[in-house]
């Protein structure tokens, strides 16, 4: 198994997995993922997806990773892929010279939450808004 960026010839697979694991059903012909969609491969098959935004809080001087959509196909689940997921990306989070790792996950997400949990991650109190403009 390994990380990279999601390849092009992969954007339909990435949104299919997207949808698959978060039961949406987005519809975008023109989905193009930019650097910061990380896929993981076994072999050469795309099965398991993460978007990871690098944020530079100047205030409190270090540089936080926040990660979204972080899943894997749900065929390939219960595997231990995502638990290798996980690591691979807190590596290459360190890499990139990121000091924190942030993230949200609906209250429904159980086993989620026990792999962020196994993987050292601390559940906060918080509260998400959102706006559309």
């Amino acid at each position: 198994m390994k990380i990279k960026e999601v390849e092009k010839q992969d954007n339909k697979k990435a949104l299919q997995i997207y949808n698959e694991c978060f039961h949406l059903n987005k519809k975008n012909d023109n989905f193009q993922p930019d650097k910061n969609l990380i896929g993981l491969y076994q072999e050469q098959e795309l099965i398991g997806l993460c978007q990871i935004d690098f944020i530079n809080n100047l205030l409190e001087d270090e540089k936080i990773a926040y990660l979204n959509s972080f899943c894997i196909t749900p065929k390939e689940q219960n595997k231990g892929y995502g638990d290798c997921f996980l690591k691979e990306i807190i590596q290459y989070c360190k890499e990139q010279k990121a000091t924190k790792i942030n993230l949200t996950s609906n209250s429904k997400r159980k086993y989620a939450h026990q792999l962020y949990q196994k993987n050292n991650f601390t559940i906060i109190d918080t509260v998400f808004l959102n706006k559309d403009i």
